[in-house]
């Protein structure tokens, strides 16, 4: 649909004598022709061929004219012509950054192209609609201005503007700042993706650190930092002796470690800790994920012993 500034129609006494000519304004499905001077039907009028557009022009010429260089909101009225008939061509949607943290604001520019090489900034405009996706908690029209989501990890959204079926699109990327701090898996020590991708967006019950659903040897913190499925039963952290590799050292075997953990093996002579467990092993990170990751300690001479290891964020 076009836009059109309608205005009543006046008449020019010429002082000198000018030939008659015809300016032409078109696009689209329109054209605008300029009633010249002396015209019989005292101005004219031109209709689109579906009846959706009626254009009253000035008496005059393509010199003197009727109306020149008028704007009203939206709307421009150029030299010649009581109207401008124009149709947006294409919408360029920016941002100074394409980044935006969680929970901030960040400032959109949508500015509008149309077939006669004018420009409109659309915030703030009537007729213009603004679309966000996942990710953005609001936006405000009037400026152009959105405010982040709080999300679980980095979340790639897009903020659409659309104008008289022109749509003009930004991506944008959500960036996740704080990694506890979704809804109700906030706070809890427990990385909000790792709970998401085990139990679903939250509420749920199940994914909470002291929950055990498999009902393996281990709740969910612990599932958690040693990096094994909470939802499998068969699958969770296991400590076991495998054996002496020579005189007094002994083969301990953790069957994985993942890196971002601090690993620190402990030992004790008596299971009912009167003698408390003391750190065997330095405590250590590894770069890679690994299986059966084995540590040797070198002195195992005591008739019996017995090992814990302790796993924790650094």
């Amino acid at each position: 649909m076009k836009n059109l500034i309608s205005s009543a129609t006046c008449l020019l006494a010429l002082a000198h004598s000018m030939p008659a000519a015809q300016s032409v304004s078109s696009g689209g499905d329109y054209t605008l022709l300029h009633a010249p001077a002396g015209d019989a039907n005292g101005g004219g009028q031109v209709s689109s061929a579906s009846q959706s557009i009626v254009a009253q022009v000035t008496v005059g010429d393509m010199f003197s004219g009727g109306v020149s260089h008028v704007t009203v909101s939206d709307f421009q009225s150029k030299h010649n012509f009581t109207g401008q008939l124009y149709d947006v061509k294409s919408i360029e949607v920016s941002a100074s950054s394409t980044t935006v943290d969680e929970g901030s604001t960040g400032q959109i520019s949508a500015i509008a192209t149309y077939d006669d090489a004018t420009t409109l900034s659309l915030a703030g405009t009537t007729g213009t609609q603004w679309g966000i996706e996942t990710g953005i908690a609001a936006i405000d029209i009037s400026t152009g201005t959105i405010t982040a989501d709080t999300v679980y990890e980095d979340v790639l959204t897009t903020v659409e503007v659309t104008r008289e079926g022109v749509v003009g699109a930004l991506p944008l990327t959500i960036l996740n700042i704080d990694v506890d701090n979704f809804a109700q898996y906030g706070g809890d020590a427990i990385d909000d993706d790792w709970q998401v991708h085990y139990f679903g967006l939250p509420p749920n019950a199940n994914a909470a650190p002291d929950a055990n659903f498999d009902n393996d040897p281990h709740d969910n913190y612990f599932e958690f930092l040693s990096g094994f499925d909470p939802t499998d039963a068969a699958d969770f952290f296991q400590v076991t002796v495998e054996g002496f590799t020579a005189e007094s050292t002994l083969a301990i075997k953790l069957n994985k470690v993942i890196p971002g953990r601090l690993y620190t093996v402990k030992s004790s002579p008596d299971l009912g800790q009167s003698v408390p467990f003391a750190t065997t092993e330095s405590p250590f990170l590894v770069v890679d994920e690994a299986v059966d990751h084995v540590f040797e300690d070198t002195d195992a001479t005591l008739e019996a012993k017995f090992y814990t290891v302790e796993i924790s964020l650094p």
